[in-house]
């Protein structure tokens, strides 16, 4: 692992066998040129997920939680384990550009004074077929937004026991505070499947 990462990528799963190895091979494509984590929590998976992220140990980091806690307090286990400056999630199963990572982190590098950007996403099916795109802030979803983790420290993280929506309440929160910015590009794959149809919100 590297020892001076810049990018926590925090990746939080539960019964994503069927998604999770696309999910980690696209970030650890990355074009990159410096160092990021991927955090991976399975939130206690009784598929194959954990046998297939061990296939992965020596690229990630895995955690494993002694129960289903749901998405809200396993982010936060996510977040509270990263050492970096900033942190940033996608779902298991979701996918990335090659240039997710990069394009984010010189938009924040170069824009010190700004506290946080999200990209635009493509919506794809379950092969991968592009069904749209969208704008993540008219149309935003959880993922795909690289936060200042000390902001979201400041704010109180995602509410511990949200199941599912927790973006929602944590907009709430962390728009009384900071401004999030949008990168006009569609480095998101975001995958629909008929597991997935809580990942949405309205604002």
């Amino acid at each position: 692992m590297d020892s001076n990462p810049q990018i926590s990528v925090i990746v939080c799963a539960y019964n994503e066998e069927k998604y999770i190895d696309t999910c980690l091979r696209s970030l650890m494509n990355q074009k990159v040129w410096f160092n990021f984590d991927i955090i991976v929590i399975d939130d206690c998976s009784t598929d194959n997920t954990l046998k297939i992220l061990n296939e992965y140990s020596d690229h990630i980091k895995i955690y494993k939680n002694s129960q289903n806690q749901g998405i809200g307090f396993t982010s936060n286990i996510g977040i509270k384990k990263a050492k970096t400056k900033y942190v940033i999630r996608v779902d298991a199963d979701d996918y990335v550009s090659e240039h997710f990572l990069p394009s984010l982190y010189l938009f924040l590098e170069l824009n010190p004074h700004l506290d946080s950007v999200a990209c635009d996403y493509l919506k794809v099916d379950e092969n991968g077929k592009v069904l749209g795109r969208f704008n993540c802030i008219s149309d935003p979803i959880a993922c795909g937004i690289l936060y200042k983790k000390d902001d979201l420290i400041k704010i109180g993280l995602y509410d511990d026991n949200a199941k599912i929506h927790e973006e929602k309440e944590l907009k709430l929160r962390y728009d009384k505070h900071f401004t999030k910015y949008r990168a006009e590009l569609p480095l998101y794959k975001y995958r629909m499947h008929k597991n997935n149809s809580t990942k949405f919100f309205n604002t």
